[in-house]
Order: C-alpha cells, then sequence, then structure tokens
C-alpha cells in the first residue's frame, strides 16, 4: 500500500511543460525534471545549435589557432597535402575526369579575378609612381624647396 501512495504522489509531482522552442505541451523526463526543452529531434536540434552558438560567444579566440600564423606549420601542412596527393593521383585523375567541365568553368572564373585583381594592383603602382614623379618634379623646379616656395630672404 505504501508503494501504491509514493508512486501516485510522484506522478501527481512530475507535471507538464510547455517547449521554449515548438510552444508544445510535454511531460519532462523523470530523470531531468527541469526539462525546458521537449524531446522532438527538430528540437533538440535547435536546442544543439543554440548551445553551440553560446558556446562560440562565450570562447570566441578558440578557433583562432596560433599554428596557422606560423609560417612552419604552414609548410608543414603544404607538404602533407603534396603527399597526399602524390599519393592517390589515380583518385585526382578520375576525379578530374569526372568533373572537368565545373572545374573548367571555375578556372576560368577564377583567372579572370585573378588578372583583374593584377590589373588594379599595376594601375595602382603606376599612379602611385606617377604622384611620386610629379613631386619630385616640383621639388627641382623650386630649387629644392618642396612646394611651401620658401626661397630666399630679400635684404
Amino acid at each position: 500500500m505504501v508503494d501504491e501512495n509514493s508512486s501516485e504522489l510522484h506522478a501527481s509531482k512530475r507535471e507538464g511543460c510547455i517547449c521554449e522552442i515548438c510552444h508544445k505541451y510535454f511531460l519532462p523526463n523523470k530523470y531531468h525534471p527541469n526539462q525546458k526543452i521537449c524531446s522532438s529531434l527538430e528540437c533538440q536540434y535547435q536546442r544543439q545549435l543554440n548551445n553551440m552558438k553560446k558556446w562560440r560567444n562565450r570562447n570566441p579566440k578558440y578557433f583562432r589557432y596560433r599554428e596557422a600564423r606560423d609560417g612552419s606549420w604552414k609548410a608543414t601542412c603544404r607538404e602533407r597535402s603534396r603527399k597526399w596527393r602524390e599519393k592517390h593521383s589515380d583518385y585526382l585523375k578520375l576525379y578530374r575526369q569526372e568533373n572537368r567541365d565545373r572545374h573548367r568553368s571555375y578556372m576560368r572564373e577564377y583567372m579572370r579575378a585573378y588578372r583583374k585583381r593584377k590589373e588594379a594592383e599595376k594601375k595602382a603602382n603606376e599612379n602611385k609612381n606617377a604622384n611620386g614623379l610629379q613631386q619630385n618634379d616640383n621639388i627641382e623646379k623650386n630649387g629644392g624647396q618642396g612646394s611651401s616656395g620658401g626661397g630666399s630672404i630679400p635684404e
């Protein structure tokens, strides 16, 4: 008799909640009575995303590796990639054959952007050099006084 009463008491204490994500009524897990999110897959997935977002906001520098700025680390990565490509050359050949058109259009766009960027850099350097020469000409015309026009003091 005591067991029946105690089980009824526990069942009555366990109240339902409203899910914070889907706003549907649910019964919390008996081992986690403070549960705020229902157990549906969509809500659990959203809860996980929210938790990851909170964690990243609390730890903003966690994924900024010092090694990424280190030249030896970059060289090691390049070497590892080169060795993988040598070891899996057959795979790369097959992949390139299957994706030839996509790669071709990608490289075409990449090279267009590259040439455009290089052309812009070249023009910027030419303008910079032209401005530097123009300033030198002004200095020579003013007798080494620059563009302030100081000159000599009259007597």
